[in-house]
């Protein structure tokens, strides 16, 4: 099952049953190491974790 987790301004959503993370991610987007409560958005899939900073989401076209 994938889940997911976007903060935005303040929200957050994310797929029901998103589990707790522990320790330091690695921002897809920059390569900066978060802490999964600072992630503007993770994605869980096959058992891998993708993660991107708050710097890194706001960038991205899609969002705008």
């Amino acid at each position: 099952m994938d889940f997911w987790l976007i903060r935005l301004r303040g929200r957050e959503m994310s797929t029901p049953g998103f589990p707790k993370l522990a320790g330091t991610l690695r921002c897809a987007g920059c390569g900066a190491e978060i802490k999964p409560e600072e992630a503007a958005y993770i994605r869980i899939s096959g058992g891998r974790v993708i993660a991107y900073c708050r710097k890194c989401v706001e960038g991205l076209e899609i969002l705008r």
